[in-house]
């Protein structure tokens, strides 16, 4: 099983304001970006776990055309 690190080209996080911080995740090629939308790992049930944060309060947006997946937090 390959890692996020591994299969993603770009992972970065910033602030999104005073209140917000995202992590955008970027893929080199459709298949890989298609594969991790698929496998629904990156999901706000799951990305609320690992920050110890309701799944209501977690974005998770997905950019088609650019290959990426925002995911914005409190």
């Amino acid at each position: 099983m390959s890692t996020l690190g591994e299969l993603a080209r770009v992972v970065r996080s910033k602030n999104a304001g005073a209140l917000y911080y995202t992590l955008d995740v970027m893929f080199a090629d459709e298949a890989v970006y298609n594969k991790v939308i698929a496998s629904k790992v990156l999901n706000p049930t799951r990305i609320g776990e690992l920050y110890q944060l309701s799944a209501n309060a977690v974005q998770v947006i997905n950019y088609d055309v650019a290959y990426a997946i925002k995911i914005t937090i409190p």
